[in-house]
């Protein structure tokens, strides 16, 4: 983990993973606290205590590459020349799709989408 692009979470590994200020040594050095970034804007920068946050490795990050993919004649999915496959960075996720309009409302259908895999 390089410093500058540290995270933290509950000890339990459940739950969110914080990103650490880049000052969160210095600032907190000789407190048992971690300096996180806020999760909104504007919110000030919370403190989680040490003794119930440890080092962890970043979050994965995927990004929703489906309208660039094709569909090969074999029926394979191919994403700038490479398989869509996980062996290559990629997933597929089943995702709910609501559709409305102002005259009816049509139950929940559900699509796969194509995520490539940015960082983790």
């Amino acid at each position: 983990m390089v410093n500058g692009n540290r995270w933290v979470q509950h000890i339990s590994g459940q739950g969110e993973k914080w990103k650490l200020t880049e000052s969160s040594d210095n600032l907190c050095a000789g407190y048992s606290v971690w300096r996180v970034f806020p999760k909104t804007e504007g919110s000030f920068h919370p403190l989680l205590p040490k003794s119930e946050y440890v080092l962890c490795e970043s979050p994965e990050i995927w990004k929703d590459v489906t309208g660039e993919c094709v569909v090969m004649p074999d029926g394979s999915i191919c994403h700038q020349g490479f398989r869509a496959t996980l062996e290559n960075g990629y997933r597929r996720r089943k995702v709910s799709v609501e559709l409305r309009s102002s005259e009816c409302y049509e139950p929940v259908k559900f699509a796969i989408i194509i995520e490539q895999k940015v960082t983790g």
